[in-house]
């Protein structure tokens, strides 16, 4: 038995295998990127050995995207991406700027790159993260994207900013969410030669874990150390707490604890640089022993104020009603008659189905937030691939067979899930279009595979009825009595 410890010792843990580069692209490459490169600036700031500037690019036209370009005042032909996590800043923030200002003054050319919906894009048009987020996450995703590939293919045209300053050979860092985006950077394009991560969440995010949404990747279930595993090239992953090596990274890539806060600290910052240079190559010895805070915030430009719902997708297969388990749900029952299972019904919607003749079954969702939709079920619905209005047909159905239910009647959003369910089915105030989403009313999972590109007329097509007038909603339905 101690012979076979040893050698069990010797081993180590089992190899494990990296996942398929073809399935990797197809989760996070998303060519989004259209037009010319062109770049506005904004007021410079001259700092220790460089100047900063705000600067404005696009990544389709009308769509301008934030950031703030470092220029040394003696360039050595190499650029570093600066991605932000989720501190409330994006290139304004303390993660960012500091290891910014270092790397610049020793002759990098840096850029800090905003996500879009942070600092002067904190608007509803342009949110992707937390729950402020969850309608344009769930369009993207409709539109065959997703927030995490935005979010890369906007740190990809950050890369063709650096090279037009340049810049030759490209590195990367980040922290916390920022550390996901650079990881999965570096995977999925080659011009990164090195990467430096702060403080990295496990990756790919669970559902269920604390963190940003906008980070689920479509299809991966996470963590997944196949996906660590399939990183190719130098990096550096320094962990903010006492933990084992994640499972899966890859032996050339270096795992160090740097135990405080959960941030991007000075010891993190030096040792990035240093290895960063080890592969890029050494800088200017500089060493700041303290580093500004510049408002690196610029005025929106109008011309490119667009919002993600303009935004031009690949779009994919529509959706195909495919009720399963259901989403947590109450019903009350009243009235005599064929049983109608109505959905976010209101008093005016039951007083016409009673006078007509009929029992009805309203359902409810139930949430510990009060909402229709649930956080956690919408991100699990995107590393599923399962859209999470089939389970709210689902619970739609569930209703329907217990209690032998003869037509479905819908409001709304749930108009459209009500057209899941495989009953007879009329819809009042339906939602047809992108434009009459109110994300005051309507949960997030009306953006289902193909909403607007086809999906959501070719459901309420099959409605005996549309419309708004309760009565004349409710005569529709008496044949089934």
């Amino acid at each position: 038995m101690g012979m076979w410890w040893f050698l069990l010792l010797a081993c180590g843990p089992p190899a494990v295998s990296p996942a398929e580069a073809d399935s990797i692209r197809a989760a996070l490459v998303v060519d989004l990127a259209a037009g010319p490169l062109t770049i506005e600036s904004g007021e410079p700031h001259t700092e220790a050995g460089s100047t900063v500037r705000p600067v404005s690019f696009k990544l389709q036209p009308g769509f301008s995207i934030s950031g703030a370009l470092w220029v040394p005042d003696a360039p050595l032909g190499t650029g570093v991406l600066v991605a932000h996590g989720h501190y409330g800043q994006g290139k304004s923030s303390a993660e960012a700027q500091e290891i910014a200002h270092r790397l610049a003054a020793r002759g990098h050319i840096v850029l800090a790159v905003d996500t879009p919906g942070v600092e002067e894009w904190d608007v509803p048009g342009r949110r992707i993260h937390f729950d402020a987020g969850a309608h344009n996450r769930a369009f993207l995703v409709a539109g065959g994207s997703s927030a995490i590939a935005l979010q890369l293919a906007v740190l990809r045209r950050g890369l063709d900013l650096l090279e037009s300053q340049g810049a030759r050979r490209l590195a990367a860092t980040g922290a916390s969410g920022g550390a996901v985006q650079v990881f999965l950077l570096q995977l999925i394009d080659p011009r990164v030669v090195v990467s430096a991560l702060a403080s990295p969440p496990r990756v790919p995010r669970e559902a269920r874990a604390s963190g940003c949404a906008c980070d689920q990747i479509p299809g991966w279930p996470g963590p997944d150390p196949s996906l660590l595993a399939a990183l190719d090239g130098p990096s550096i992953w320094m962990s903010e707490v006492r933990q084992d090596r994640p499972a899966g990274l890859p032996s050339q890539a270096l795992f160090e604890i740097f135990e405080g806060p959960h941030s991007y600290t000075e010891p993190m910052q030096r040792r990035a640089i240093a290895f960063m240079e080890s592969e890029l190559g050494g800088g200017h010895e500089v060493v700041l022993r303290s580093v500004p805070q510049v408002g690196l915030s610029a005025p929106r430009p109008d011309s490119g104020s667009a919002p993600i719902t303009e935004l031009a997708l690949p779009v994919g297969s529509l959706w195909r009603p495919s009720p399963s388990r259901a989403v947590a749900h109450t019903q009350v029952c009243a009235g005599e008659g064929p049983t109608v299972v109505v959905a976010a019904g209101e008093a005016q919607d039951l007083v016409a189905l009673h006078a007509a003749g009929f029992r009805t079954c309203s359902v409810q969702l139930i949430t510990a937030s009060g909402q229709s939709w649930d956080p956690v079920d919408l991100a699990e619905s995107v590393t599923s691939g399962v859209p999470l209005i089939d389970r709210v047909a689902g619970a739609l159905l569930t209703v329907a067979q217990r209690e032998d239910a003869v037509a479905i009647w819908g409001t709304r959003a749930f108009g459209l899930a009500a057209s899941g369910v495989g009953l007879p089915f009329v819809v009042r105030d339906p939602v047809r279009t992108v434009d009459q989403v109110d994300p005051a009313r309507d949960p997030p999972w009306i953006h289902v595979p193909g909403a607007w590109w086809g999906a959501v007329e070719a459901q309420l097509a099959g409605a005996l009825a549309v419309g708004q007038d309760p009565a004349e909603l409710a005569r529709a339905l008496e044949p089934l009595r």
